[in-house]
């Protein structure tokens, strides 16, 4: 399956409960994803350190393959991004369903940013007002959108490019 470390590799699959399933990953979708994944052991251990968060993580990834590809190529490419889905579990979502290959616009980008801090995006001159960890907020709603950025790239090759125009 492409691990360079198949005693760790072994361990973490049956951590994840996966064991069973053996370890040439043809047999479950998950270990087949995370083979696929430009670094699969660094995949298998973000895969590890996030499920132990969220319990349901590999029964959703098995579920969606869509999801479960967004999710193998972030992890296989980042432990920071791994680290913040450990810390945000929640924000999984972001990488599945319709939403998760759109684009955003960049005043929804810069409401989400502001109401991260407690800022009213429709005020003219918004102000943060969240006295306890402003910083942490946003540091995080940031990761979550590098998150969706680097699976949207990942994946999809990233934004599509405009078809030049014939003369």
């Amino acid at each position: 399956m492409g691990f360079a470390d198949v005693p760790r590799a072994e361990r973490e699959i049956l951590a994840l409960g996966l064991a069973g399933q053996g370890i040439t990953g043809e047999d479950h979708p998950v270990l087949a994803a995370v083979a696929q994944a430009p670094d699969p052991d660094l995949a298998l251990a973000g895969l590890a350190q996030v499920a132990e968060r969220d319990a349901g993580l590999v029964g959703a990834l098995a579920e969606d393959q869509e999801f479960r590809t967004r999710v193998a190529a972030v992890l296989g490419v980042s432990k920071a991004l791994a680290d913040h889905l450990a810390r945000h579990p929640a924000d999984s979502a972001l990488l599945r369903g319709p939403e998760a290959s759109r684009r955003l616009d960049a005043k929804v980008l810069r409401a989400e940013f502001l109401r991260a801090v407690g800022a009213d995006p429709e005020d003219a001159e918004p102000r943060a007002w969240l006295e306890l960890e402003p910083v942490a907020r946003l540091a995080a709603a940031y990761h979550r959108r590098i998150l969706h950025l680097a699976a949207r790239d990942l994946v999809h090759g990233g934004a599509r490019r405009p078809r030049r125009r014939r003369p």
